[in-house]
C-alpha cells in the first residue's frame, strides 16, 4: 500500500440534461473496482478514492480505462454521459501534519449540455463492467447514427433508420441474410424496417418514389424502435458481448403492426 491517499474527481457530463440526472439514479450506492478504488457520487461529480498508488498519474492510468467501459455500459441503457477528469487531491500520510501536505491537480471542464428527451427505462443499478469492453470503428459509427436518430424529430426518422439498416447490411456477409449469424437479428425484422423506412409518405418519406402511402402512427413509432433495437445490438456485439448471451431479435421483440404483407421481393420465413 502506498503512503499516499488519492482522491480523483470527475465531472459527470451528460449529452442531454436528463442523462446526468439518470446517472444519479442508476449509479450503485457502493462501488468498488478490484479493491483499488472506492466511489461516491455527489453534486454531479464522481469521486474515486484509493490508497494503492504513489501518484495521481499511476492511479488515473488504471482507473480511466475502466471509466470508459462504464460509459459504454451506460450508453447501452440509453444514458449518454462521460466522466471528465476535474481534479486530484493527494495526501502524504507520512507527514506528521497531513493538512500541510495537500497537493491539487486541476483540469478545468465546462459543462455543455443540450435539452432532449429519452425513453423511460427501468432504473436498475448499472455497475462498472467486470471485464474490459472492446470498441471498433463500426461501433462508433453506429453510436453516432443512433444518437442522431434519438435527437431527431419524426420527419427524419425514416432517413436515420435506413442509414442504420444500410450500415448493418454493409457489415454482414450476404447483407440482411447474414445479420442472424453475426448479430442474432432475424432477416424479416430488417426487411420490414427497410420496407417501412422507404415508404412514400410526403410528410415523412426518405425519398419520393412509388405510390403515395401514408404512415399509420404506430408504423412511425415502430420504425424508430426497430432501428434502435437492431442498432444497439450491433454496438453490443462490437463491444465484445458474447452472441450466445444476446437474445434473438424477432418481430415479437417489437410492437405489433397491422398485418400488411411484405412485398414479394422481400418475403421471408425467417423466424
Amino acid at each position: 500500500m502506498s503512503h499516499n491517499e488519492i482522491d480523483l474527481w470527475y465531472e459527470v457530463k451528460g449529452n442531454r440534461i436528463v442523462d446526468a440526472e439518470r446517472f444519479k439514479e442508476v449509479a450503485p450506492d457502493d462501488v468498488q473496482f478490484n479493491g483499488d478504488f472506492e466511489f461516491t457520487t455527489e453534486e454531479g461529480k464522481l469521486r474515486a478514492f484509493t490508497e494503492n498508488y504513489h501518484d495521481e498519474n499511476s492511479a488515473r492510468a488504471v482507473l480511466e480505462p475502466k471509466l470508459r467501459d462504464w460509459e459504454k455500459a451506460l450508453l447501452l441503457k440509453r444514458i449518454r454521459i462521460i466522466f471528465r477528469f476535474a481534479r486530484a487531491t493527494v495526501l502524504d500520510k507520512s507527514e506528521e501534519d497531513i493538512r500541510q501536505s495537500v497537493t491539487i491537480s486541476v483540469s478545468p471542464a465546462e459543462l455543455v449540455v443540450s435539452p432532449g428527451l429519452v425513453s423511460v427505462l427501468p432504473m436498475q443499478k448499472i455497475p462498472l463492467p467486470s471485464r474490459p469492453m472492446k470498441d471498433s470503428e463500426l461501433a462508433q459509427t453506429m453510436v453516432r447514427k443512433l444518437q442522431d436518430l434519438e435527437d431527431s424529430n419524426k420527419q427524419s426518422w425514416c432517413a436515420h433508420a435506413y442509414s442504420i439498416l444500410t450500415e448493418i447490411e454493409n457489415s454482414c456477409e450476404g447483407g440482411r441474410k447474414g445479420a442472424r449469424e453475426k448479430y442474432n437479428i432475424c432477416k424479416n425484422v430488417l426487411d420490414k424496417l427497410g420496407e417501412l423506412s422507404s415508404q412514400n409518405d410526403p410528410d415523412y418519406n426518405r425519398k419520393t418514389k412509388g405510390n403515395v402511402k401514408r404512415f399509420a402512427p404506430e408504423e412511425l413509432d415502430w420504425i424508430k424502435q426497430a432501428a434502435e433495437i437492431v442498432g444497439y445490438r450491433v454496438v453490443e456485439v462490437e463491444y465484445g458481448f458474447n452472441l450466445d448471451d444476446l437474445p434473438l431479435i424477432t418481430m415479437d421483440c417489437l410492437p405489433k403492426l397491422k398485418l400488411i404483407p411484405i412485398s414479394r421481393e422481400h418475403a421471408t420465413f425467417d423466424i
